[in-house]
């Protein structure tokens, strides 16, 4: 999984940004595996310099991106991508320790005026310390979607004409239709799916945020609007 960062909002939650430079007008990066540098003639040395398709933590993102399941489109409202506006950072079960320090950076800074985020968030990383990042905001955010997949997912049936895992039925039509899949928003018999492939956790957390058109956390007590 990754999370589709504002670059600008990202650079400036960076540990490794800096101002303290004489190039690229300021918009400095201190990170040992910058490839984008110039000299600095106040401190006699090459610099890195903070651009968005070189930064070490993560990939520019393009029109290709909005097709992908395996990323999330946090606060993104946009019908395009521009150039050097996003970047995607790792956040799923092989992101670095760089790297998720870096989203939780970055989103202590998205949600600086919101009081409870970070007391939650920070509550969350110590109780689950092995968890990904990507599980660990998705049950801060949207903790009754979450609950809600996890105590109904089927592992590993899925949806014949999606290929992805559905979600068993709750609702009054579970004799009639056991299964929903999310990812086609339609409710399923059993002979319109297949016993397959059990999930691994970012394909979890993909479910998991095909699963918000369910508004489960439509009334949530944690706000991150951006």
């Amino acid at each position: 999984m990754m999370l589709m960062c504002d670059f600008d909002t990202f650079a400036y939650a960076c540990k490794f940004f800096t101002s303290n430079c004489r190039v690229n007008n300021g918009y400095g990066c201190t990170h040992s595996k910058q490839e984008e540098t110039d000299f600095d003639n106040e401190l006699g040395r090459e610099h890195g310099k903070c651009y968005c398709h070189s930064c070490p933590l993560g990939i520019e993102a393009d029109a290709e991106c909005l097709e992908s399941t395996n990323i999330v489109f946090d606060g993104f409202n946009d019908d395009e991508i521009s150039e050097g506006e996003y970047l995607l950072v790792k956040m799923g079960v092989d992101a670095s320790n760089e790297e998720k320090q870096a989203i939780i950076s970055y989103q202590k800074r998205l949600n600086q005026y919101n009081l409870e985020y970070w007391p939650k968030l920070k509550a969350l990383l110590e109780e689950y310390p092995d968890e990904p990042l990507s599980k660990i905001l998705f049950r801060l955010e949207h903790p009754k979607t979450f609950a809600h997949v996890e105590a109904n997912t089927t592992e590993n049936r899925r949806c014949n004409r999606c290929g992805n895992v559905v979600l068993k039925e709750t609702e009054e039509m579970v004799d009639e239709y056991p299964f929903v899949c999310t990812h086609c928003n339609e409710n399923m018999f059993e002979i319109e799916t297949t016993i397959g492939k059990a999930h691994g956790p970012d394909e979890f957390m993909a479910l998991c945020h095909v699963s918000l058109n369910l508004d489960l956390d439509l009334d949530k007590t944690t706000s991150t609007e951006r």
